[in-house]
């Protein structure tokens, strides 16, 4: 990604791009919000898109775990936070007519 829409989608406020702007509204109990897809690549071998990660995730590691436990309990809303990634990566991959998902998942941040 060119470093300038690096600084467009990290450093302009209303630029609601990255993962995190999609799964804090299920998290904050509103609705899931569209996943922005960013097209890098059409070429010979095919699309290429990406779903813009940010780092702020590592903050929903405790809620994330919090959540797994409630939904025990028949809590609709820990339901929604639980499955709110395969909500996100079903829409990517529909809206891209994918038949492959790749996750790059960072180092846990936690103490875990």
């Amino acid at each position: 990604m060119p470093q300038a829409r690096l600084e467009e989608v990290f450093l302009i406020e209303e630029n609601k791009s990255t993962i995190i702007d999609s799964i804090s509204s299920v998290i904050d109990g509103d609705a899931y919000r569209p996943v922005h897809i960013e097209h890098i690549s059409n070429d010979i071998l095919g699309s290429i898109s990406l779903l813009i990660g940010n780092l702020s995730l590592s903050t929903y590691e405790d809620k994330l775990s919090n959540t797994w436990l409630s939904c025990l309990d028949g809590d609709v809303l820990s339901f929604k936070v639980t499955s709110v990634f395969d909500t996100l990566l079903t829409d990517a991959a529909n809206k891209t007519q994918s038949d492959y998902v790749l996750i790059d998942i960072g180092p846990n941040l936690g103490g875990y």
